[in-house]
Formats: C-alpha cells, sequence, structure tokens
C-alpha cells in the first residue's frame, strides 16, 4: 500500500520552476552494485526541491536540469565541482570550495554556501538507513518522491 502511495506522489508532485535563491549538489545513494547518482536543486526558504537520477555529473547531463527546473537570472548557489561552472552564463553563480574548508561565507548580505541541499542529503539518507535499511534501486525515485512532497 505504500509503495502505490509514493507511485502516486510521484505522478503528481509540483514541477514549477525554482526562483530566487536556488542551490544545486548531487549525491551517490546505494552500494556500488545497486548505486544511483542524484541531483537535488532546492529553493531557499521554500524548501522547493527537486531531485533527479542521472547516469554522471558531467556539465552536459547536469546544465539542461539546471536550465529545466531554474529561472534564469536566479542566484545559484553550488560547491566548486566544475561541471557547474557554465551556469555563470545565465545565473549569478556563487561557489564554495570545501576542499579548502570552505562551507558558508557572507558577501555583505548574501549567504553564499549550499548547506540547504546537503541538510536535505542528511535526511535522507538517514531515514534510508534507520527506516529501510536501503532502498532497491528500482523503487529509489518512489521514495526520493515521497520525501519531496
Amino acid at each position: 500500500m505504500l509503495m502505490k502511495i509514493r507511485k502516486e506522489i510521484d505522478k503528481n508532485l509540483d514541477i514549477s520552476l525554482l526562483t530566487n535563491d536556488v542551490e544545486a549538489d548531487e549525491a551517490w545513494f546505494g552500494r556500488k552494485d545497486n548505486q544511483d547518482i542524484v541531483v537535488g536543486l532546492v529553493q531557499r526558504k521554500k524548501r522547493k526541491l527537486i531531485l533527479e537520477s542521472i547516469p554522471n555529473v558531467k556539465e552536459n547531463t547536469l546544465y539542461p536540469i539546471i536550465e529545466r527546473n531554474v529561472v534564469k537570472g536566479s542566484n545559484f548557489y553550488t560547491d566548486s565541482r566544475i561541471t557547474y561552472c557554465i551556469a555563470g552564463l545565465f545565473y549569478n553563480h556563487k561557489v564554495t570550495n570545501h576542499s579548502k574548508g570552505e562551507f558558508a561565507r557572507r558577501h555583505f548580505k548574501e549567504r553564499i554556501h549550499s548547506n540547504t541541499i546537503e541538510q536535505i542529503w542528511g535526511d535522507i539518507k538517514g531515514i534510508i538507513r534507520t527506516t529501510h535499511h536501503g532502498i532497491s534501486k528500482k523503487y529509489r525515485r518512489y521514495y526520493l518522491s515521497q520525501y519531496i512532497f
């Protein structure tokens, strides 16, 4: 019954565009033989969320997802993954460099970070680890849709 509910949620998610302050990041779910890469986009304050499984983290995979889901001209916050650099063409792209220990900074009144999406990854992985003890790749999309809802 729960899986039927998850599938209905997946069919009826709000797919309107994200705007204003948007964060992006990607996460790996599952073990090596059952692994998915998921890109996440979240609109700050509203915490409106889009999660999409992707085959890789290359620019030609990530950018069409960003372009399809984020209003051009929005503030766009990511970590320093090089494949997000193209976002600077149509978005006000700001970066934090996690490899240098930078996770947030202020620039005048602007808060530059991707901590909202990082916290969401922690929530989702915590739920999977403690409640479900892992999710088959076949059904992962529906569990992610449930979290978005």
